[in-house]
């Protein structure tokens, strides 16, 4: 039992100092065989590159980091043989050049002590816009050990066939600018043609496609210019609308003879634009318009009092008539029809002393003349009394003279009376006819200029019904045009995104087709180098001993762990692919869904839009319409309230003139 316990305990010492030396032995190998990987880093016009970054990533992993020096030129530490090494190197600017360096599979009987990996780099300023995938995201140079010598070397096809892509990408890029430049050209030409006609909108929109295809710092400054001033012209476009809308507000209140709220209005406007004509225009009509009224109005009152004033002078109540003249000359103070009617009253006045004091007069004569004759009669009779019988025919005869000269003067003194009745009244109907005419021509000439200023203000409302029309119509031209004008550089850009979408999948697809066949290939000489690995091996298991065999399976075991380790990584890459590709797809259907409902909710913003511009146009017409109905109510109802009073007028008119005959009448038959 002792003697099986030290066998086992031996056996267990021999494997453990085998393994020992095994793996001092590679251990020692290792250090003998490695590699450093120099370089110059050139411009792209083939000038030294100072101050670039070269990261060195083994298996994935960052494990060095140096920058190139004054001349461009690089130097890194020794790195064993075994891993995948990839050199990344970058400049701020500039694009990324990497490379590939495969040292699995080495056979180390062929390896050389030390050797130098020659990169080769060239870094492309790069421009804003400008996608440079095509030189960043595959290796420029792949190395890896050859077959054949067992020294790591590249692969030249690989070399010449991405030199060729990548001349071929950049003289792509130079056709591309030029174009971009006669693009660029050609938006900046437009957009200063229309910035010289103050079209800002049309400027703006160019200048900002122009510096969406390149950077122009003058263009920059000039493109802040224009939308400065635009800003100011929709500003001001803005409150021109604003005033715009305070004057019509103000127009309707006026045709609803609304001065004082239209005045509101027409002031606001001028709060707006101060310094624009047309509220202070507006302000200086409404101002004569309520000062016309006010005339109107002293007018009517002014013609009521003459007219009472009238009654009163018919009636000979004089006091009372220069009580209303003197009320009349208080509303109107420079009109002259309460001087001649005082001047009337004067001449009445003093024609009526005058009558009274001929007809006083008439009566001392008469009474006089009477006494006379009484007295003479009486001398008479005293002197003749002796020849009465001879006296008596005399004084018949001259009694008979005396009271036929009596009845004669009686009856001239009532011709008289009579011829002045008829002239007075003759004279009253003369001034009653003239005053007539006077207030017919005046309420004719009232009316035509009514008529007139009716007649001007249709006129200027279908004038200004037509002028809102066709800028309406305009406006809407304008809109629809810069609704196809927008749908159109949608499509434009869409169809361009779906070509660019679908030139970058078919890129896609035909890498990953390339990578495939790359990976099946180094799969195939993988199999091929492990198949020469075997048969080697068991050439050589014959003549070796039984811890060789061990070694050799252990390297076995370690192949297959890395050949394992690569098939996760490629799982774990292609996966990361997938995960991206399928992100990329999901942001891609996202922003195609965004940009849907973006669309959607623009054409829905415009039906509302055109939907409120339409109702707001209807109350409008509704409310012009309304305003048009109680302007022709208030006009209707003025030109009654005239009527009615010219009615009144005339009524009083009549009675006054039965009156005035009535007591020429009465003075006649006294």
């Amino acid at each position: 039992m002792n003697t099986s316990i030290y066998n086992t305990f031996f056996k267990k010492t021999i494997t453990s100092l085998l393994c020992v030396i095994v793996f001092s032995l590679a251990s020692f190998a290792q250090d003998d065989f490695v590699m450093k990987f120099t370089g110059k880093i050139k411009d792209g016009d083939g000038k030294a590159m100072p101050g670039a970054t070269i990261k060195v990533f083994q298996n994935g992993k960052e494990v060095s980091s140096i920058t190139s020096d004054s001349k461009g030129q690089f130097d890194t530490k020794a790195f064993y043989y075994g891993p995948i090494y990839k050199i990344v190197i970058s400049k701020g600017g500039y694009t990324v050049n990497n490379f590939e360096i495969n040292t699995r599979n080495y056979d180390e009987e062929r390896l050389q002590a030390e050797v130098e990996v020659p990169i080769k780099a060239e870094l492309y300023s790069k421009k804003n816009g400008v996608n440079y995938s095509i030189v960043e995201n595959k290796p420029i140079e792949k190395f890896s050990i050859n077959n054949v010598t067992g020294q790591i070397t590249d692969d030249a096809n690989y070399y010449r066939g991405r030199k060729d892509e990548i001349k071929a990408y950049f003289k792509k890029l130079a056709s591309d600018s030029k174009n971009n430049e006669k693009k660029f050209a050609a938006l900046k030409k437009s957009g200063d043609a229309a910035f010289a006609k103050s079209d800002y909108g049309k400027a703006i929109a160019d200048w900002k496609k122009a510096l969406k295809i390149k950077e122009d710092d003058p263009l920059a400054e000039k493109l802040t210019d224009a939308e400065i001033k635009y800003e100011d012209i929709l500003e001001a476009k803005e409150k021109e609308a604003k005033m715009q809308k305070f004057i019509k507000e103000g127009d309707n209140l006026v045709s609803l003879l609304k001065f004082e709220n239209a005045k509101e209005k027409y002031e606001a406007a001028q709060s707006v634009m101060p310094k624009s004509k047309i509220p202070k225009e507006k302000l200086k009509e409404l101002a004569k318009k309520i000062q016309n009224q006010g005339q109107l109005k002293k007018e009517k009152e002014f013609k009521e009092l003459i007219s009472r004033a009238q009654i009163k002078i018919n009636s000979e109540s004089f006091d009372e008539a220069k009580k209303f003249l003197a009320q009349a000359a208080s509303v109107l103070p420079k009109d002259k029809t309460v001087s001649k009617k005082l001047k009337e009253i004067e001449t009445a006045i003093k024609n009526i002393a005058k009558k009274k004091a001929e007809e006083e007069a008439a009566a001392k004569k008469k009474a006089e003349e009477e006494a006379a004759a009484k007295k003479k009669a009486e001398e008479e009779a005293a002197a003749k009394k002796k020849a009465e019988e001879e006296a008596a025919a005399k004084k018949k005869a001259e009694e008979e003279a005396a009271a036929k000269k009596k009845a004669e003067e009686e009856a001239a003194a009532k011709k008289k009376a009579e011829e002045e009745a008829a002239a007075k009244k003759k004279a009253e109907e003369e001034a009653a006819a003239k005053k007539k005419a006077e207030e017919e021509a005046a309420a004719k000439k009232k009316a035509e200029e009514e008529a007139a200023a009716k007649k001007k203000a249709e006129e200027e409302a279908a004038a200004k019904k037509k002028a809102e029309e066709e800028a309406a119509a305009k406006k809407k031209a304008e809109e629809e045009a810069a609704a196809k004008k927008k749908a159109e550089e949608e499509a434009a850009a869409k169809k361009k995104a779906e070509e660019e979408a679908a030139a970058k999948k078919k890129a896609e697809e035909e890498a990953a087709a390339k990578k495939k066949a790359e990976e099946e290939a180094a799969a195939k000489k993988k199999a091929e180098e492990e198949a020469a690995a075997k048969k080697k091996a068991e050439e050589e298991a014959a003549a070796k001993k039984k811890a060789e065999e061990e070694a050799a399976a252990k390297k076995k075991a370690e192949e297959e762990a890395a050949a394992k380790k690569k098939a996760e990584e490629e799982a774990a890459a292609k996966k990361k692919a997938e995960e991206e590709a399928a992100a990329k797809k999901k942001a891609e259907e996202e922003a195609a869904a965004k940009k849907k409902t973006e669309e959607e909710a623009a054409a829905k913003k415009k039906a509302e839009e055109e939907a409120a511009a339409k109702k707001k146009a209807e109350e409008e017409a509704a409310a012009k319409k309304k305003a048009e109905e109680e302007k022709a109510r208030l006009e209707a109802e003025a030109l009654a309230k005239r009527n009615a009073e010219q009615n009144a007028a005339e009524k009083a008119r009549l009675e006054a003139e039965a009156l005035a005959k009535k007591r020429a009448e009465e003075e006649a038959k006294e």
